[in-house]
């Protein structure tokens, strides 16, 4: 799962959220004993990091690496 730009969805009314959530409990049952991390929370990742929608930014990109190297001792 990638991070997701809420702030910028939620402004155009482009995301249906009742649906994001099942579709990402489903992705994480699904995915077992791989590691999951919770990138669904609006405001989990401040629009300033990416580019668009999913898209992120070089100071986005290593904020998720540092969050996934804090998380999963990588």
């Amino acid at each position: 799962m990638s991070p997701v730009n809420h702030g910028l969805l939620q402004q155009y009314q482009l995301l249906d959220y009742d649906s994001y959530a099942v579709n990402t409990d489903l992705i994480a049952q699904v995915a077992g004993g791989v590691m999951a991390s919770n990138f669904k929370l609006p405001g989990s990742c401040p629009c300033r990091l990416f580019h668009d929608s999913m898209h992120m930014t070089d100071e986005g990109n290593a904020a998720v690496a540092k969050f996934l190297n804090r998380t999963c001792g990588l």
